[in-house]
């Protein structure tokens, strides 16, 4: 695969992309040092790097701009990895020359997609290519362009739409989808997440290569932006129709063009239609359909125009949770360590059975996102799947990572099984008495264990109670536990009491 730098003062966060690089096939160089960074880029010749932007004594705006000066690495791709959320450091990133701008907590498995579709898309003078936009996507075909000084013509397709973008000397001149044009055509091919593109490496006819340059830099920045603006506001059903709040002039007070969003022109669109949808106003191909739909949210919020809303403005969570719950994985931390086993982001397994989805979903569903390092994979895809989910929770100091499985997946049971010495402790957490027969190997293996792993058998009271006592009867390694839990507070402390 590749030799990847990854770049970041946060020992939990590098140990993890570190994981995840592995366990993808590339190998790794690792530093907390981001003063030496582009040393070891150079040095040990790598492929890509990631990069964490907040870094003590040297950020990682100024690590990318040492790589950019230096002859050696200014071609390298680089994925920037940061907790700072808002449009404008996204901006700043890609406006340094970053090819892509990951948030934290992130998705280990996004992480790996990305760097590699970076790494595919790294192309050098290749006069034709092409290619699926879910492998590669259309920002990531355009950074490679404008990095390597292409001429020639990028048509892409998804569905039964075309459009096309005409590159001299890596500047994008002229772009079209369907009617739109320029910006509002790029814009809106970059949300494309399948279809097709070939990249037509000859010179651009004289007609095709006139005309202004479109600000591709800007363009990314306002895609970025409007991701992240449209996160904010509630939102609006794409079919439900629009009108014209009653009591509201026939006019806005005042011209709004908020930034290169035309509020007052989709207002009056709305105001000539009435009863159009979103749907009907992308169909006349004026404007891309997030900036129509950032318009039409901001209109809906201030009162402007009426529509069917779904959603809330999204709030930040107060209380104590976040950290009632670190303080219970430093626990289960602390009961690691003491039995001996490494307390360096220890690993803990959990088997669900059928019947506890549901409350175990719950437990899920109440983890505030702050104790999450990574943000992972949807547990019900990859139980779906037929995958272990992973869960990676902060604690006060190291964190822990938990891998949850469904009993009802052969294929992931056949994962964990031949991993098992991995897992310090083990909770099976079952509702139907039928299948506590299932798990006699998992009973055996802990209690055979050449290491010191424990277990914990969670069940509701009644008959699987005592089901429950006989299959853990002379097992010392198990304990039964038959309360409810409800927060993962509760989860954690149960695996840490042991």
């Amino acid at each position: 695969m590749g030799m990847i730098l990854v770049v970041d003062d946060d020992a939990m966060t590098l140990k993890l992309v570190e994981h995840t690089l592995i366990g993808g096939g590339h190998e790794v160089v690792a530093t907390a040092n981001p003063k030496e960074a582009a040393l070891l880029a150079a040095s040990h010749q790598v492929d890509a790097v990631i990069l964490d932007v907040m870094m003590p004594g040297r950020s990682g705006f100024e690590v990318l701009k040492d790589l950019h000066t230096n002859p050696e690495t200014k071609r390298l791709p680089v994925l920037m990895l940061s907790s700072l959320g808002e449009a404008e450091d996204r901006v700043k990133g890609l406006r340094g020359g970053a090819d892509e701008y990951i948030g934290k907590p992130f998705d280990p498995e996004e992480l790996l997609l990305r760097l590699n579709r970076l790494i595919d898309g790294h192309i050098s003078d290749r006069p034709e290519f092409q290619g699926r936009l879910d492998v590669l996507s259309f920002a990531e075909v355009i950074q490679s362009l404008l990095h390597n000084a292409t001429n020639g013509v990028l048509e892409v397709g998804s569905g039964d739409r075309r459009g096309t973008l005409v590159v001299v000397e890596g500047r994008p001149i002229a772009a079209t989808w369907g009617r739109l044009e320029g910006i509002e055509a790029v814009l809106t091919m970059m949300d494309l997440s399948s279809g097709t593109f070939r990249f037509d490496g000859q010179v651009p006819s004289a007609a095709g290569a006139n005309g202004p340059e479109i600000p591709i830099q800007k363009v990314m920045f306002t895609a970025a932006w409007l991701v992240d603006e449209l996160s904010r506001w509630p939102e609006v059903d794409d079919q439900v129709p629009l009108s014209i709040r009653s009591g509201t002039d026939q006019t806005l007070a005042t011209a709004v063009e908020w930034g290169s969003i035309p509020v007052e022109a989709v207002f009056d669109e709305i105001r000539s239609n009435h009863g159009i949808s979103i749907r009907g106003i992308e169909a006349m191909e004026r404007w891309a359909p997030k900036t129509i739909a950032l318009a039409v949210r901001f209109m809906v919020h201030s009162g402007v125009i009426d529509a069917g809303t779904k959603g809330v403005l999204r709030e930040d969570a107060d209380g104590d949770v976040g950290v009632s719950c670190g303080q219970a994985v430093e626990a289960v931390i602390r009961s690691v360590e003491r039995r001996g086993f490494s307390s360096e982001l220890p690993h803990v397994l959990i088997l669900v059975e059928p019947t506890v989805y549901g409350a175990f979903l719950e437990v899920r569903q109440a983890l505030p996102p702050e104790n999450l390092a990574v943000s992972g994979e949807s547990i019900t895809a990859a139980w779906r799947g037929g995958r272990v989910a992973t869960l990676a929770l902060r604690g006060a100091g190291d964190g822990l990572i938990i891998h949850v499985v469904s009993l009802a997946s052969s294929e992931a049971l056949k994962q964990v099984k031949a991993r098992m010495a991995d897992y310090p402790a083990v909770m099976a957490w079952v509702g139907d008495p039928e299948r506590i027969d299932e798990l006699t190997w998992v009973f055996e293996w802990i209690e055979m264990a050449p290491t010191p792993q424990w277990g914990i058998l969670t069940v509701p009271d009644g008959e699987i109670a005592f089901r429950a006592e006989e299959a853990l009867k002379w097992k010392k390694r198990w304990r039964l536990h038959t309360h409810a839990i409800a927060t993962m507070e509760d989860l954690l402390g149960v695996i840490a009491e042991g």
